[in-house]
């Protein structure tokens, strides 16, 4: 029998069970540059058909590389899919990362600096340190499925 817990997040009643997920395709989130007709990559999002929780895995053009991993990346309960993306002139670089408002991680820019990011409470992000010159934006896959991100 499975158990569920109910909490109250942000005004809004949601179920959480400890599931033995049953992931189907959901959608896709394509990643492009504007200006650009063909995305540089894109998020295949799966979801639960008990739970409703998303499973994101990401895909880069030009790579066939297989991961050494087995299933859907995992990420702390109370915390969102999110398309980080890491802008320097036109140079992009993007990644998929788990978002949680508080969470503090580093992300390693275009340029290969290391660069400590902080995901503010509307998931926006900002830089930890001193002000970065690499443009970040983070985009929550939730809002994004069956849609794009256009970089500009």
């Amino acid at each position: 029998m499975e158990s569920w817990k109910r909490l109250l997040d942000g005004g809004v009643l949601s179920l959480v069970e400890s599931c033995s997920h049953d992931a189907v395709y959901y959608g896709a989130v394509n990643v492009f540059l504007r200006d650009e007709p063909n995305p540089f990559g894109s998020v295949d999002v799966w979801i639960c058909r008990k739970c409703r929780d998303l499973f994101c895995e990401d895909k880069r053009w030009g790579l066939t590389d297989l991961s050494p991993e087995v299933g859907f990346p995992k990420r702390d309960e109370g915390s969102k899919w999110g398309v980080l993306i890491c802008l320097i002139n036109n140079e992009v670089k993007w990644e998929l990362v788990e978002a949680k408002p508080g969470k503090r991680f580093e992300h390693s820019c275009v340029d290969g600096k290391a660069c400590p990011l902080l995901v503010n409470g509307d998931y926006s992000v900002s830089t930890t340190e001193a002000p970065s010159p690499n443009k970040h934006s983070l985009f929550v896959v939730d809002g994004y499925v069956n849609r794009s991100i256009v970089v500009k």
